[in-house]
């Protein structure tokens, strides 16, 4: 490890034996795998990536988002499909609340939705556009001729919720991460509206206004993750460009005021904060996982990985940490030892890796096509 400190300092140090959880190689397998459309349609029709899952508060239910256009909310349980909803793009991301009645999706579109949860009738979704305004003064031809360019809209690459459900996290490849306010659930759709993609909705009524942000965070490189510090008080983002080197950056969620900036050797592409905010963790496009120390910079943890690492997050007592790797390994380490506890495989490329219930389940999204739920078998 280079120059990385043979311990971790003191105040970091946990106190006490580590649980035995994951440490066992042979009692650990797949729970549940969920997957979307029908038996028939995951048979015959051209398999598309699954990109991200995601847990509510009480980790009951997950969500999905794929590459299929689909969306969907499972109960991890009993692997029942409570909600499912179709974007005009690519789903890039998804998340819950904590009360797991909303969803919000990151779409290739340009657009974060937040669609209500609902078995009765059908909400419509609150949308919230990444875009660039195009400069109506350099159209050419007559005034009578000239037609109104639209925005120029970017990918959304990361959303997260706030702890208390009041703010909304985004981060898309226009270089930006932003904060909007989550508003309240709007009607149900009206019958004369039913069958209508959100693209028709905004076809429907041109004086739509989408919702501002509240803070924008702008970045020189394109911002791959967003996520909030345990308390919310802090956002941390990744950013970079490949091969030019990529930074990891506190965020004061107030102000939008830089706290601090970690840089790595390539583009970082995802990064999390420990419960307590003093490390940062972050992967970047030279293969590894590392851990910093948020206040000195110090470099204290690193893993090297066969291939690139898309995803990475802590579990709730900053112990162990999990990596999703294009090799098609989910891994996750023990913190303090550095060793790899469990390693699991998958028949593609993992795209996504969070702890679930208790630290005790690990959530994964594949190339595949499936999300998939890890825990103890035996």
């Amino acid at each position: 490890n280079g120059e990385c400190p043979a311990s971790l300092p003191k105040r970091h140090r946990a106190g006490g034996a580590r649980p035995m959880a994951w440490s066992d190689r042979s009692q650990y397998g797949v729970l549940h795998t969920y997957r979307h459309g029908t038996l028939r349609e995951q048979r015959f029709n051209p398999k598309k990536p699954m990109l991200c899952a995601g847990f509510n508060g009480d980790r009951s239910l997950v969500c999905t988002a794929a590459g299929d256009k689909l969306a969907s909310v499972f109960e991890v349980a009993t692997r029942r499909r409570l909600f499912n909803i179709e974007n005009p793009d690519w789903n890039r991301c998804c998340a819950l609340t904590s009360d797991g009645l909303r969803l919000c999706t990151g779409c290739d579109d340009g657009f974060a939705r937040i669609h209500t949860i609902s078995l009765g009738e059908e909400q419509e979704p609150h949308k919230f556009e990444h875009a660039k305004e195009e400069d109506q003064s350099k159209s050419a031809g007559f005034a009578y001729k000239r037609r109104a360019k639209p925005p120029q809209r970017f990918k959304v690459a990361s959303v997260a919720f706030s702890p208390d459900d009041r703010l909304l996290l985004t981060a898309a490849l226009d270089r930006k991460a932003r904060l909007f306010e989550v508003p309240p659930p709007k009607d149900p759709i009206g019958e004369n509206e039913r069958g209508q993609t959100p693209d028709d909705f905004a076809l429907a009524r041109k004086d739509e206004d989408y919702p501002l942000p509240i803070v924008e965070m702008v970045h020189e490189g394109l911002v791959y993750s967003a996520r909030f510090s345990a308390d919310g008080r802090q956002v941390i983002t990744a950013s970079g460009a490949p091969r030019f080197g990529g930074v990891a950056r506190l965020w004061d969620a107030e102000t939008g005021g830089v706290l601090g900036a970690h840089e790595v050797d390539d583009a970082a592409m995802c990064a999390d904060l420990s419960p307590d905010a003093a490390w940062v963790c972050v992967s970047s496009m030279d293969k590894t996982a590392r851990i910093i120390d948020s206040e000195t910079g110090q470099e204290l943890r690193r893993w090297a990985h066969p291939n690139f690492v898309p995803t990475l997050a802590f579990d709730t007592a900053g112990k162990l940490l999990c990596t999703a790797c294009t090799d098609g390994y989910a891994r996750i380490f023990d913190v303090k030892s550095e060793k790899e506890l469990q390693s699991f495989r998958h028949p593609e490329e993992v795209t996504c890796a969070l702890f679930g219930a208790e630290d005790l389940q690990l959530c994964t999204a594949s190339a595949d096509g499936a999300a998939r739920v890890w825990g103890a078998v035996a």
